[in-house]
């Protein structure tokens, strides 16, 4: 199920609403014995919705966090280094370099520490032929403005240490609530 919180981003679905989707999704895939691995997509984690045992029986897997699985949430170096040879056979005004894309889209490590880029990202430069910031365009930020305009964690306090030029020690997931 691709981007299965979709539903939950639109401003024209009421919280009734929303508690029918997942009481349908309950209904679809918990104690299912025709359920035997569900592949569910989304910016934000099932938890954030289910209040307790509606949909428990999955477990998360993040980008930024997740051993068992690291190594295939994003492109190495060497993929980035095919796709790039790619793009220089097939590209005949390049505006794109292997540094810049290094520097733009190689925020993430596997669990053995091997640097990862963010596979979206990476494709969308090659296929448009500039560096951009692909990735905002996936979704939605308003979870991220409640974050900061209510400083959850300190948050707010903590980006305003970053923006004057303090370095803030952080674990990403324990923004999460």
């Amino acid at each position: 199920m691709d981007e299965w919180d979709f539903i939950f981003h639109q401003p024209f679905i009421t919280e009734k609403e929303k508690m029918a989707y997942l009481s349908f999704l309950r209904s679809l895939l918990k104690d299912r014995p025709y359920v035997l691995l569900v592949y569910m997509t989304g910016i934000l984690p099932i938890a954030k919705y289910s209040s307790g045992s509606e949909l428990n029986m999955f477990t998360e897997f993040t980008m930024a966090k997740s051993p068992a699985f690291s190594d295939y949430f994003g492109f190495t170096q060497a993929e980035v280094d095919d796709l790039y040879l790619r793009y220089q056979n097939t590209c005949n005004d390049m505006r794109v370099t292997r540094t810049g894309l290094q520097q733009w889209y190689n925020g993430y490590h596997t669990a053995s520490g091997e640097q990862v880029y963010n596979p979206r990202s990476v494709v969308q430069a090659l296929r448009f032929n500039e560096l951009s910031n692909y990735w905002t365009s996936s979704g939605p930020y308003d979870e991220i403005y409640f974050y900061i305009e209510n400083n959850i964690r300190a948050v707010r306090d903590n980006l305003t240490l970053m923006v004057s030029g303090m370095a803030v020690p952080a674990k990403i997931s324990e923004y999460t609530t």
